[in-house]
């Protein structure tokens, strides 16, 4: 686990007030809020500081899905907790962990999973009950295409019944 002291601020980043640490890395942003491809950029975006039972993910892939497309065009409600930075799978590898999350993860842990949102940057926070443990057999790549469509699939099974 890792602590942060008195100079962590909040800061509004677009739309959204997001608990973040001054330092930055690079992530996806969308010049105007929204738009096609062409309007994605690189952007410097700051690295989020966890709230208790959240992971800090450094990202190694992330999926791309129509929720993902849609949001981007503005078609799609983002979710009122998401920041700026769009994608909601991804795969990576365990850097910090809260309290509350230790008891399933630890530093260095590969792990993939879904987040409300940030995973197109280089560092997510993740809340610990939506991850799961990468098996070794599993790209970075393939890992981070299951998460959405694995439950989207169950849900369409399920509601079937």
């Amino acid at each position: 686990m890792t602590a942060h002291d008195e100079s962590d601020q909040w800061v509004l980043s677009h739309r959204y007030p997001i608990k973040c640490s001054w330092i930055t890395k690079a992530g996806t942003d969308i010049q105007g809020q929204q738009g096609p491809a062409e309007a994605l950029f690189i952007d410097e975006v700051p690295v989020p500081i966890l709230a208790p039972g959240e992971v800090l993910v450094q990202v190694k892939s992330f999926g791309l899905n129509r929720m993902d497309l849609s949001q981007r065009l503005g078609k799609y409600p983002v979710p009122s907790q998401a920041g700026p930075v769009l994608g909601v799978e991804c795969s990576g590898i365990a850097v910090e962990v809260s309290a509350g999350a230790a008891e399933r993860f630890a530093v260095g842990d590969e792990v993939f999973g879904l987040t409300y949102g940030g995973a197109y940057a280089e560092y997510v926070a993740v809340q610990a009950g939506t991850l799961i443990h990468k098996p070794a057999s599993l790209s970075w790549e393939d890992a981070a295409a299951i998460p959405e469509v694995s439950c989207m699939t169950l849900f369409c099974e399920n509601s079937k019944r």
